[in-house]
């Protein structure tokens, strides 16, 4: 008896430390600085070297034309930032409201074993459409951006990863009708060269109530495809679902609901990582859903099978006007979350990180965080 209760001391422990709480993380560290980036994605290669894509806007008004810069930047430790996107998008008020131009947004990043970089991004242009855009980079050279689908309205985000095999895999979200029809796509080599995506899950919702966003892709060692991705529910509760399938040569999987978030919403999305051991870990970005008009509280929680969502980062932005009518901010936001591998072993969670007012001069951009005991990792 004492033997058989001491065998399952030693298996408790040992499932315990499989999976880190939001105690077990180490403390973030600054992977790199950045004061701009809206959206920021990134990868590592064999090497453990990262690798990062952002998005910066800057928008001006010049009298009653609204002016909007965007563009997408490659990083790494070894060169400067790399321009491979860029767009110009204004709105004239004076005759109703006509937009010119385009937007370049969404971006994200993966790396082949054979070191080639792929990049992911979304160009509006305004009279075409959003376009998925996409990009490789060999030996410090990009190719001639390419087109892989056209759809009239809004893509809200993007994901791009490469299997053992060096086998692109690529999942977008569509916003149709701001909100009213969106959907989860989801295209390998096969779609990429006849530009079909398969539709994983579409919601039409007349109310504009109910979504679908935020997706989130990786491959494991045997070639598996891992995705997850977010549904908003209807109703005064906002309930978030997480979702999560797979697929093999045999093909999808059902989806499954692996959590369920309340009072919470998401345009930000979630991330999903999968280990040589099969089991896998999501970070989800959300932020409150609360009444309060002058702050925005944001999170980001880890997931893994067996264990409740915990929460690993927390941001809050307060705004306040101030005697002159400007609109003071103050506090951080934490936003865009990635996991990826790491080479020596195990994962790592990344997120961006700004300030609003930042009279301390905290260091601002993309931070990492890692289980501090690896167990089964």
């Amino acid at each position: 008896m004492r033997t058989s209760r001491l065998a399952l001391l030693l298996l408790f422990l040992s499932l315990l430390l499989a999976r880190p709480s939001a105690a077990g993380w180490t403390k973030a560290a600054l992977e790199f600085a950045d004061t701009d980036a809206a959206v920021a994605s990134i990868a590592l290669d064999s090497a453990g070297a990262w690798h990062a894509v952002r998005q910066i806007w800057t928008g001006t008004n010049e009298g009653n034309i609204s002016v909007t810069h965007s563009r997408i930047e490659y990083l790494s430790a070894a060169q400067p930032p790399v321009l491979i996107a860029s767009g110009i998008h204004t709105t004239s008020y004076s005759v109703g409201g006509i937009d010119k131009g385009n937007i370049v947004s969404a971006p994200s990043l993966a790396v082949g074993s054979n070191g080639t970089i792929h990049a992911v991004y979304v160009d509006m242009l305004e009279g075409v459409g959003a376009r998925v855009i996409y990009r490789s980079c060999d030996a410090g050279v990009w190719s001639a951006p390419r087109t892989l689908w056209t759809q009239t309205r809004e893509i809200s985000k993007t994901g791009i990863a490469c299997d053992a095999r060096n086998l692109r895999h690529i999942v977008f979200a569509s916003n149709i009708g701001l909100f009213r029809d969106t959907s989860i796509r989801y295209m390998d080599e096969a779609a990429i060269a006849a530009g079909t995506p398969v539709t994983i899950e579409r919601v039409v919702s007349s109310t504009r109530d109910t979504w679908v966003t935020g997706p989130g892709i990786a491959c494991d060692i045997t070639g598996t495809v891992h995705l997850a991705y977010l549904k908003q529910l209807p109703g005064d509760a906002s309930v978030l679902d997480v979702l999560y399938c797979t697929r093999t040569d045999a093909g999808w999987s059902s989806t499954q609901g692996v959590a369920r978030l309340k009072k919470q919403l998401s345009y930000d999305g979630c991330a999903v990582v999968c280990e040589p051991n099969g089991v896998w870990h999501m970070a989800i970005s959300t932020f409150l859903d609360s009444n309060n008009e002058n702050a925005d509280v944001m999170l980001i929680h880890y997931l893994t099978p067996g264990k409740k969502p915990s929460t690993l980062v927390r941001g809050r932005l307060s705004y306040r006007e101030d005697a002159a009518g400007n609109v003071r901010v103050r506090g951080n936001e934490v936003i865009s979350p990635v996991l990826v591998l790491d080479p020596a072993g195990g994962f790592r969670v990344y997120y961006l990180m700004h300030y609003g007012e930042n009279p301390r001069a905290k260091p601002e951009g993309m931070f990492r965080r890692q289980p501090k005991r690896r167990g089964r990792l």
